[in-house]
């Protein structure tokens, strides 16, 4: 089944986030001509310039570069409910469907045949091909594993588990999780079993990094840098984090609830990276070598960046991009309430309150200040109960804070 939009989580974070999140130019541009029109699970970005797309109802799309046209390539996929899919070699394709297992193309997509031979599960939610080209499926009869490619597979565990999402890291360890709580590790292909410590709910996807950590996303990111043996929660101001990738220089995305988010230091802060997108779901991401990023959407959108992410200047230390330090006391308010933020060069700032719709309610400053410590007293009596934003634009860089006023 597909992953479900889960509403509390969004309310949550708009009640309980209250640190600063810097907007960064990302220059996204959409693909108006990609056909789908429903949601994007499966993407490839190939250096040639290639695009390979899988959608949850429509099956495979390609296109030989963004901007060209899209290519239906579904010919024998007997199912189009396309929940996964990877590049194996040259012209070779594996898709796992949500309904009729898994299917293998040897010709780039123009014909497609059925190999379930030795799978258990018809619903397979991920499949994830380990550094040495060993073939794992997530499954609803847990993992299976293809060492020819995908042509056979052999389920290995764990025994009555529904795999949602793994990832292969060094070694022959496989990592796990269940839709709901329930996360397990092997580190010997398979044979064996463990219950990991990884307290969450809703595990969408998992990922291992360049470097050898391992990410989990829901309603936050978790990591682990010892094999799964501790983990981290990483809070993030979004919910449903749906994708993981990576750009040529260890920059880390995730695809969230209201966009992309961008990490320069192993996933420990993060800010958004939605400038030229459409708000909506992230549902799939894709890198090529030279760090372009490709992003899909729940509601059927194709998106590149402008240029390499790599080369896009960006540092979580840089306080000259704008205002740090941000709060808002108290939060909830009912009416009398103080915005307090640092910042290290004199700018033009701009301070304003805005509703869920974006729309300007009441400009708090516009002036000039000089670096350092700022407390702004403000009134939300007149304003209508409800959850507003608190914009600083500090020298062109925007920073963002949740309000829930309540009277």
């Amino acid at each position: 089944m597909m992953p479900t939009f889960r509403v509390a989580g969004i309310f949550l974070w708009l009640f309980l986030a209250v640190t600063c999140t810097h907007a960064q130019k990302a220059n996204w541009q959409r693909d108006s001509g990609f056909p789908s029109g429903d949601a994007v699970t499966g993407l490839i970005a190939l250096d040639d310039g290639t695009l390979i797309a899988g959608t949850a109802s429509n099956g495979i799309y390609m296109a030989p570069a963004f901007g060209a046209p899209w290519e239906a390539k579904s010919n024998g996929l007997a199912s189009k409910k396309v929940r996964s899919l990877i590049i194996t070699g040259p012209g070779a394709l594996v898709v796992g469907t949500q309904d009729m297992g898994i299917f293998r193309s040897d010709d780039g997509g123009d014909s497609w045949q059925p190999s379930n031979s030795g799978m258990t599960g018809t619903e397979i939610d991920n499949l994830v091909a380990g550094r040495d080209g060993t073939l794992y499926a997530a499954s609803t009869r847990g993992v299976h594993i293809s060492t020819n490619d995908g042509h056979t597979w052999t389920p290995i565990g764990p025994q009555g588990r529904q795999i949602w999402t793994l990832a292969v890291g060094a070694n022959a360890a496989i990592y796990a999780a269940e839709p709901t709580v329930g996360a397990y590790r092997s580190t010997d292909r398979g044979t064996n079993w463990t219950t990991m410590q990884l307290n969450a709910s809703g595990i969408i996807v998992m990922k291992v990094s360049p470097g050898g950590a391992i990410f989990a996303g829901a309603s936050s990111i978790y990591r682990s840098t010892d094999g799964g043996g501790t983990w981290t929660t990483i809070p993030v101001n979004t919910d449903l984090i749906s994708a993981i990738e990576w750009n040529g220089v260890g920059h880390m995305f995730i695809g969230a609830i209201d966009g992309v988010y961008r990490s320069v230091d192993n996933g420990t802060t993060w800010v958004p990276f939605t400038d030229g997108m459409d708000r909506g779901a992230v549902s799939a991401l894709a890198a090529t070598s030279d760090g372009v990023v490709f992003a899909g959407t729940f509601n059927g959108r194709l998106y590149r960046t402008g240029s390499s992410t790599s080369s896009v200047a960006y540092s979580t230390t840089n306080v000259n991009m704008g205002a740090t330090a941000c709060s808002i006391a108290p939060n909830p308010m009912h009416a009398l309430g103080t915005l307090s933020f640092t910042s290290a060069a004199g700018c033009r700032v701009e301070i304003s309150l805005h509703n869920a719709l974006g729309q300007r309610l009441q400009v708090l400053r516009s002036e000039e200040m000089e670096a350092g410590i700022h407390r702004i007293p403000f009134d939300v009596s007149r304003i209508p109960a409800g959850v507003l934003f608190c914009r600083i634009d500090c020298g062109g860089a925007v920073t963002s804070l949740p309000i829930v006023v309540s009277h």
